[in-house]
């Protein structure tokens, strides 16, 4: 695998990101992270908020968002990480089946 997406998974707990994902970025993985990514802690805390922030900060640069134009680039290791403080992907979906064609089934 070569390019790894996160689409504003709210729910990403901290040593599954350094454990797994940062090993994979840092020898050469590409990661694009958007929206609230890591917001929240796994079912074993609970889903509460991360009070130290994202779980994803350490390879994003971004603790917390309050601005959904937010958007870095950082190397990291020999990957690199895209941060997009929009959540992509609800564009997608808000958008299903109105662009001239229904998609549905």
């Amino acid at each position: 695998m070569r390019v790894l997406i996160v689409p504003n998974a709210d729910v990403l707990d901290k040593s599954d990101v350094d454990g797994v994902i940062d090993p994979w970025v840092r020898a050469g993985g590409l990661l694009i992270v958007t929206g609230n990514s890591g917001n929240r802690k796994n079912e074993a805390g609970n889903f509460d908020v991360n009070p130290a922030g994202f779980s994803l900060a350490g390879l994003t640069g971004v603790a917390v968002t309050t601005s959904t134009t937010a958007r870095k680039l950082m190397p990291v290791g020999s990957g690199k990480v895209l941060y997009l403080g929009d959540n992509i992907g609800m564009n997608y979906f808000n958008n299903y089946g109105n662009n001239g064609g229904d998609c549905a089934p």
